[in-house]
């Protein structure tokens, strides 16, 4: 019996103590009830006393504790603002009157009075500042309202009530150079490197005088690969890559390239972010990017200094695997450049708005991938520029825009898009397929899975690329149809046809073969993507179902990937004969094939 009671107070004891650490903060942070002497009275304090962090980091207040006094958060004035915040304190004890100033900002205050002076001009206080006196720790301070004296400083102020703390955090940059402190409200400068943005931390770049100066180490060494030296005993910086080397010397507009002479229009210097109290090297953003080599752009609207690797021909900035490139003498939008893939004829041509036929006859267009083997520069109906390039087999590709500059990736199909589907409209040339009324099977075919469907396909939105067996009324042969998905490296094949029996037979069926149905790593196959497809060409049809069937048809018979057939009525049956050739349902279809294609996809990701 007393062993058990032994144990229970034990338990209860340990309870206590987790108990007594799971505290909130605030109790942590309370006064131990701290006896002061203030506007002639001693008192008990028993709030919590307030915590105070400037730029991130908490100032230290010694025994000189934070109060909330008339539910306004007061700090040693000397911690917080001179030693903190580096502001320039004077105390007038004759008159009672304190002065805290930086930069362009001045308060002036009284103890014990509400009135203070901000730059001259007169404002009221919630509670007074005050001399006080820490009784036990025997030293008396001056407290003020943090939050008005910071905020009419210029700086930001936020309270934490949970932890009775006030964060004090500056609007711009401010830094130490050369033993005085600086105050940076300029832009903030942004860098990209090959069209990707560098993580600046808590210094970005700043302008100086019109000019973008960035830090060395960051852009030039970390993210670009140059050697980097800095050398305090000289106080010079040591950019040098394989062939180039760049000495720089702080505050000086005289650099030293391999050797040799050269100026600068923006001197290089050394500064300590007071946010962190960490010192970088900035130098010319547009000079050490040109004298490397680079290409440089200045993005006003981004504030953005953009360097990117040159091209082979005329200077051109480019990734540096791009096939093509060029640059145009002004910026373009993404709406003033189309293109059209002739895939067919292995050719594509890319359309700009306006006539640029001088200015790349004087700026060649840089070829750089030996599979494009030629190009040509004309002017079109509309008075546009239309550049045509021919590939020496059939390939894919991506134009990417930059300002002024354009980039064409080219490559293998599957190594450009992420989603490829052959379109097969059944039929075509000398084979009509099946006739009812004056309505010819392959005609239904093409005007609904090419003229109106490529719509949807082509359009900028779309994550599929299409490629169609045939493009015009031309005979194409049963296995060169199936053999088409292979030759691209497509991911799914679609063809279709319409049906044809006795005037009373109607509905929608869709075929796979039992040949082509393994399933892919995806998990999709024939099987499923047909009833999928079913699915959706009944409801837009209005038609029967008739189910999903296999057969050995060529096309899907003999196809590498999961295949269908689709058979979307009877144009032997009138009265779906006059939904097959309505326009509506004509574009209706279109518009659902495209969307069931997109629909497996998303399902069944090529994980490309």
């Amino acid at each position: 019996m007393q062993k058990t009671k032994k144990i229970k107070n034990y338990v209860i004891r340990v309870i206590c103590f987790i108990c007594l650490f799971m505290l909130p903060m605030t109790t942590l942070n309370a006064a131990s009830s701290l006896k002061l002497k203030y506007d002639g009275k001693t008192v008990t304090y028993k709030k919590s006393t307030a915590k105070f962090i400037v730029n991130g980091t908490e100032v230290s207040l010694g025994n000189a504790k934070g109060l909330i006094i008339d539910n306004v958060a007061m700090g040693y004035y000397k911690a917080i603002f001179e030693k903190g915040l580096g502001a320039t304190c004077v105390l007038d004890n004759n008159k009672k009157k304190l002065t805290i100033s930086k930069f362009d900002k001045k308060v002036e205050l009284t103890l014990g009075s509400k009135t203070a002076y901000v730059n001259g001009k007169k404002k009221t206080l919630d509670t007074a500042p005050r001399k006080i006196t820490y009784v036990k720790a025997d030293i008396s301070r001056i407290l003020v309202p943090v939050r008005f004296v910071a905020e009419n400083l210029g700086y930001s102020y936020t309270w934490t009530n949970s932890n009775a703390t006030g964060a004090i955090k500056c609007n711009w940059i401010e830094y130490e150079k050369d033993g005085k402190i600086y105050k940076y409200t300029g832009s903030k400068v942004n860098c990209s490197y090959n069209g990707k943005n560098i993580s600046f931390g808590s210094m970005p770049g700043m302008i100086v005088s019109g000019s973008a100066v960035l830090n060395a180490k960051k852009v030039f060494s970390t993210t670009m690969g140059l050697s980097y030296a800095y050398s305090s005993k000289n106080n010079t910086l040591t950019l040098k890559n394989d062939s180039i080397k760049v000495v720089f010397t702080m505050n000086s507009n005289k650099v030293l390239v391999n050797g040799k002479e050269d100026k600068v229009s923006v001197a290089p210097f050394r500064l300590k972010n007071c946010a962190n109290g960490t010192t970088y090297t900035m130098i010319p953003a547009k000079y050490t990017a040109e004298i490397f080599g680079y290409e440089y752009n200045w993005n006003n609207k981004t504030v953005t200094s953009e360097i990117y690797q040159k091209g082979t021909v005329d200077g051109l900035t480019v990734a540096a695997d791009a096939s093509i490139c060029f640059t145009l003498p002004k910026a373009l939008s993404s709406g003033a450049v189309k293109n059209s893939d002739k895939y067919w004829n292995k050719k594509f041509t890319v359309t700009i708005n306006g006539d640029y036929r001088d200015y790349l006859k004087k700026h060649p267009i840089s070829i750089r991938n030996k599979v494009v083997t030629k190009y040509a520069v004309a002017l079109n109906s509309s008075g546009n520029t239309q550049i045509t390039f021919t590939t020496s087999k059939l390939q894919g590709y991506k134009i990417n825009i930059k300002d002024n500059i354009i980039w064409i990736d080219v490559g293998n199909p599957k190594n450009i898009y992420k989603n490829i589907v052959v379109l097969d409209c059944g039929h075509g040339g000398y084979d009509s397929g099946a006739v009812g009324g004056t309505a010819k099977e392959k005609e239904l075919t093409y005007k609904i899975l090419y003229t109106y469907a490529k719509s949807y396909f082509n359009k900028d939105s779309s994550n599929v690329k299409a490629y169609w067996t045939r493009h015009d009324d031309t005979f194409v042969s049963l296995n060169d149809r199936a053999a088409y998905a292979k030759n691209i490296g497509a991911d799914l094949f679609v063809s279709l046809h319409m049906n044809s029996a006795s005037a009373s037979a109607k509905g929608t069926e869709v075929f796979y073969s039992l040949s082509n149905n393994s399933k892919l790593k995806n998990g999709l196959n024939s099987q499923t993507m047909a009833s999928m497809f079913l699915k959706s060409m009944v409801s837009v049809m209005g038609t029967t179902n008739r189910g999903v069937k296999t057969a050995k048809y060529v096309v899907i018979h003999k196809n590498t990937v999961p295949a269908v057939l689709i058979e979307l009525g009877f144009i032997s049956n009138s009265s779906e004969r006059a939904k097959l050739t309505n326009t509506s349902y004509q574009k209706n279809a279109a518009k659902k094939i495209y969307e069931t294609t997109e629909e497996i996809f998303k399902k069944y990701p090529t994980g490309r």
